[in-house]
């Protein structure tokens, strides 16, 4: 089946069908589902994440809201119950509860530490989940790979672009 959306076409399995759920959200990297089924956006370049909430349950969000602010360049997000992890350019951080100051998980990332960090957010992600891991350098899929690999998992794609590779990993 074909359906049109913002001028592009796109080819959908038989019974599925898309949608925009949120418009005037530039930049938009990683989403995620929380705990509360409200969805959660990196928006990389501006330093933040927001909350889009769906509250009469139509199929679009009604209102956005900024949860954190100030990031470095966040570009992964995973929820481990209700708490909310996001990987910045250079640390992971978790907010504990809406409001409050970040705690650091991870910090002061440089290139080696994120090939063991992977199985470890993996591990941590939703059963039944998607972890999808960005920011990894061509010259780390390897590395990151054999590093899944020796935790019992393994990506179920990469995809590499412009030097830098994403990994989704089906938890």
């Amino acid at each position: 089946m074909q359906q049109a959306l913002d001028g592009q076409t796109l080819t959908l399995p038989a019974g599925f069908a898309i949608a925009v759920y949120a418009e005037q959200l530039p930049g938009v990297r990683l989403m995620a589902l929380g705990p509360e089924g409200d969805v959660y956006a990196t928006l990389t370049e501006a330093g933040r994440v927001v909350r889009l909430r769906d509250s009469d349950h139509n199929g679009g969000a009604d209102s956005v809201a900024v949860v954190a602010d100030g990031l470095n360049l966040p570009h992964g997000l995973a929820f481990r119950g209700d708490t909310l992890y996001v990987a910045e350019n250079h640390r992971v951080v978790r907010f504990d509860r809406p409001g409050v100051n970040p705690t650091v998980v991870v910090a002061n990332l440089p290139d080696p530490p994120l090939v063991g960090l992977v199985p470890d957010l993996a591990a941590a992600a939703r059963p039944g989940g998607t972890l999808i891991v960005t920011g990894v350098r061509l010259w780390q899929a390897e590395a990151v790979s054999r590093s899944l690999a020796r935790a019992g998992t393994a990506p179920s794609s990469v995809q590499a672009e412009g030097g830098w590779a994403t990994f989704v990993v089906d938890c």
